[in-house]
Formats: structure tokens, sequence, C-alpha cells
């Protein structure tokens, strides 16, 4: 095995704003799996492309919402289980969850809010410090 056989973190892009359809979900949805079998030690960042200009959070904007709502129900975060969380959400550190399907993964601190606004409530011991504004 060399060096680029082993990635330390896989940051993977869920969607894109021109994009954040259910058939887009399911297909990002099994890149992630397929990321997480071919790199099972690495951890895994995530974002959503397109709101660079946008002056919301991520967590602000609904249709992002609603989309990583989807995201994280048919990737298996619903459910899952909180092993370890950084002290700081702004560190290096990774939150390591257990996902409802067994799954081990570590997911990048920076992330974890983009996972917590959605599933936050559905994930067994996890806590965030961004406020979850309701979905309408």
């Amino acid at each position: 095995m060399n060096d680029t056989d082993k990635f330390h973190i896989v940051w993977l892009e869920l969607g894109h704003r021109n994009d954040l359809t259910r058939a887009a979900c399911l297909r990002h949805v099994s890149y992630f799996k397929a990321a997480q079998k071919q790199y099972p030690d690495s951890t895994f960042g995530f974002s959503i492309g397109g709101y660079d200009e946008d002056k919301r959070e991520l967590h602000e904007i609904p249709k992002v919402r609603r989309y990583m709502r989807r995201f994280t129900e048919k990737a298996g975060f619903v459910g899952a289980e909180c092993l370890y969380m950084p002290d700081n959400v702004d560190s290096l550190d990774a939150a390591k969850l257990r996902l409802s399907d067994g799954s081990i993964i570590e997911l990048a601190a920076t992330s974890v809010n983009l996972v917590t606004i959605v599933a936050g409530n559905e994930i067994d011991g996890l806590e965030t410090t961004v406020d979850i504004p309701p979905l309408h």
C-alpha cells in the first residue's frame, strides 16, 4: 500500500445548489457509501456547493435543510449513536458515529453542524452548539 491508498480526510460534496433533488440525494448517498467502503479508516467531511456567495449559513437555507434531512435518513445517520464528540466543533478532532447499519465513521468536526442541524435530535448522545431553527 502506498500513501495514496489511504486518505486521512475524504471530503465529499453532497450536492449542489442547482441540483438538490431526490435523485441527486440518492446518487450522493451511493457515493458516500462507496467512499466509506473504500476508505474505512478515513475521516469524512461534507459540503454543499453553490452557496459561497450566499450570506446565510447552510442551516438557514430551507432547501439545504430538506436535502440534508433526506441525505441523513438515506445514509443511516438517523438513529446513529455518537461514540465521541470533540469539545470544540471547530477543532481538528473528528466526531465518531455508529450509523444505523452498524458501521462506524469519523466525521470532520467542521461537518458536524451540517449533519446535526437536521439530524441532531435523532443521533443518540450527539449535541451541537448551533441553535437549530425549526424547518418550515
